[in-house]
């Protein structure tokens, strides 16, 4: 009876273990991806909403369009 009862733990124990790696290392990998995903889209909104090097005549062009607001 106690044999039983602790080869039942014992698989029961190796089970979860098994369970909760394996979610674990699902999580690690889903959140890696996102990582990446999230990281790569911040570096395309960056580089859509970084404007251009201006040159000195257009920066003046864009003082002049401020004082008229």
């Amino acid at each position: 009876m106690l044999v039983r009862s602790v080869t039942f733990l014992y698989s029961l124990s190796e089970f979860l273990l098994e369970q909760v790696t394996h979610t674990l290392m699902h999580m690690m990998l889903y959140h890696t991806s996102n990582i990446k995903i999230s990281s790569s889209l911040l570096v395309c909104v960056a580089a859509v909403h970084t404007p251009p090097p201006l040159q000195p005549h257009s920066r003046t062009s864009l003082k002049r369009s401020h004082t008229t607001w």
